[in-house]
């Protein structure tokens, strides 16, 4: 069982502009005339995920789950095959001396108890797994609120109308990218003095 496609999947979804951000949603403070097609500003997304700590922080914690699920995965499957050899051990033991349909009984039995150990182990992986990923959403759904907001918050200063994703602006327009990494940068500082200093 491949764990790379669940964290693939989430990492695929850790994006945050893909179309437009309107910055008067969030602030509320930019006039209508200055948001002229003059007042347009972008974000590089792909230098935001691999800059802003949030992001950053993501991803660690991404590759340490990947870990752990995989040490898990592990021990259950080790599991797995004690409980099977046990199972098939057993079976072969009980159809010594039995008639042959007495082991054919005996055969349909182990199968059915084979399936559902299998059953059981699916349903523990697909739990962890879930949790893992309910854990790891949540984290990639503050981390992109919080990065809206640095956003708003720079295109506010820069009296900017409108901030799109950069690959959907083929001209013109403010690169703003570095100055919400760097919004993003002081706040994650701000809060490790502050748990520093608990």
């Amino acid at each position: 069982m491949k764990t790379k496609k669940w964290l693939e999947f989430l990492v695929g979804a850790v994006a945050i502009l893909t179309v437009v951000v309107l910055v008067t949603s969030f602030t509320g403070a930019v006039s209508a005339k200055d948001s002229s097609i003059g007042n347009v500003g972008y974000v590089d997304v792909t230098k935001l995920h691999q800059e802003m700590p949030d992001f950053t922080n993501l991803e660690a914690v991404m590759k340490e789950k990947e870990s752990g699920f995989k040490y898990f995965q592990g021990y259950l499957f080790s599991q797995h095959r004690t409980a099977v050899k046990d199972l098939q051990d057993k079976a072969t033991a009980e159809k010594d001396g039995k008639t042959p349909e007495e082991q054919a009984a005996i055969d349909n039995k182990l199968q059915e108890d084979l399936k559902k150990k299998s059953d059981e182990l699916n349903a523990q992986l697909e739990k962890e797994r879930s949790k893992i990923m309910q854990e790891l959403n949540s984290m990639k759904d503050k981390a992109d609120e919080k990065t809206k907001t640095f956003i708003s918050e720079v295109a506010k200063d820069k009296k900017l109308g409108i901030v799109f994703d950069k690959n959907a602006v083929l001209y013109g327009g403010t690169d703003i990218t570095d100055e919400v990494i760097a919004q993003g940068k002081k706040e994650a500082k701000k809060a490790e003095t502050k748990d520093a200093k608990k």
